[in-house]
C-alpha cells in the first residue's frame, strides 16, 4: 500500500477546498444584464410575452437609474431618466394590447407587467419620501402614468372586474368620535405620495 506524503494530503485538501469556495461564484451568481444587453435582446425578440418582459425589465433598470439621480440631487437627469421609464412601460403594455393575446387564457406577459408595475410603485412611493416635495413633480407624474398602464393591465387579466375576495374595503374609515372630518382614510385611487411637505 502506498502512503501519502503529509505534503500531498495538503495539497488535495487545498485544491478540494478551492473548488468548493469557487463553486457558488459560478453556480449561484446571477447576471444581471446590461441596458445595452437588454436592448438587442429587445430589438430581436420576436415572442410577445417575452419582449413585454425584457421592455418591463428595462423600465425597472431606468428607474433605478433615476432614484439615483434624485438621491444625488441630480433633478433633471432623473427627469429625463423617468421620462425613459413611463415609455418604456407604455412599450411593454402596447406589445402586448397589440398581439390581441386574450390575457385571461394566455396571461404570463400580463402578470409579469403587473407584478413589475407593483414593485415599481412602491419603489416611487419611497424615491417619494427621501425626495423634497419642491422636486416630487416628476415623481408624481410619473405615478399617475404607471397608475393608468396598472389600470389597462387589470382590466385586460379581469375583464369582469376583480373578483370581490381580491378588493380591499374602499368604504372610507370611520373617524373616532370626536374627530374632525378629514381624520378618515384617504379615498381609494388617491396618490401613493401625500402632498404635504417633506420633513
Amino acid at each position: 500500500m502506498r502512503l501519502v506524503r503529509p505534503a500531498g494530503i495538503i495539497a488535495v485538501i487545498a485544491t478540494v477546498a478551492l473548488a468548493i469556495l469557487a463553486a457558488p461564484s459560478h453556480l449561484g451568481a446571477k447576471h444581471e444584464e446590461t441596458e445595452q444587453e437588454l436592448l438587442a435582446r429587445i430589438e430581436h425578440e420576436t415572442n410577445v410575452t417575452k419582449k413585454a418582459r425584457l421592455q418591463a425589465e428595462l423600465a425597472t433598470l431606468k428607474l433605478e437609474q433615476a432614484a439615483a439621480a434624485f438621491d444625488h440631487d441630480q433633478y433633471d437627469s432623473g427627469r429625463s431618466l423617468l421620462q425613459q421609464y413611463t415609455g418604456l412601460i407604455h412599450k411593454a403594455w402596447n406589445v402586448l394590447e397589440q398581439s390581441g393575446r386574450d390575457a385571461t387564457r394566455k396571461p404570463q406577459g400580463f402578470k409579469f407587467l403587473d407584478i413589475s408595475l407593483r414593485e415599481n410603485a412602491r419603489a416611487l412611493a419611497d424615491l417619494a419620501e427621501r425626495t423634497p416635495y419642491a422636486d416630487r413633480g416628476a415623481i408624481e407624474e410619473t405615478v399617475k402614468t404607471a397608475d393608468a398602464v396598472h389600470s389597462k393591465v387589470m382590466a385586460a387579466l379581469f375583464p369582469d372586474g376583480v373578483k370581490e375576495e381580491e378588493v380591499p374595503d374602499s368604504s372610507p374609515a370611520k373617524a373616532p368620535a370626536g374627530s374632525p372630518p378629514d381624520a378618515a382614510a384617504p379615498k381609494p385611487g388617491s396618490s401613493l405620495i401625500s402632498a404635504e411637505p417633506h420633513p
